[in-house]
């Protein structure tokens, strides 16, 4: 369950880290893909999301606030430039 999921993620479980990168990796990649129009560039941009998304493991609540976070880094990092 979604109250599950968020419980490993806050305890900093690497399996769940793991799980999240499997099934958010492509729709991310696809949307920094779009933006950047470089694969070099999506791939680090994807990279540094699920970085930042773990290094702030601790503060999500709620699955859709994790998700909602996972989608906006590739669209915010290309404009930061």
């Amino acid at each position: 369950s979604d109250d599950e999921i968020i419980l490993f993620v806050q305890r900093g479980d690497d399996r769940v880290k793991q799980e999240l990168h499997k099934k958010y990796y492509e729709q991310l990649f696809f949307i920094a893909k779009y933006l950047t129009r470089d694969m070099r560039t999506s791939t680090k941009i994807i990279d540094d999301a699920f970085t930042k998304m773990w290094e702030q493991h601790a503060k999500f609540t709620e699955l859709n606030l994790l998700e909602a976070h996972l989608a906006f880094i590739p669209i915010r990092i290309p404009l930061r430039k």
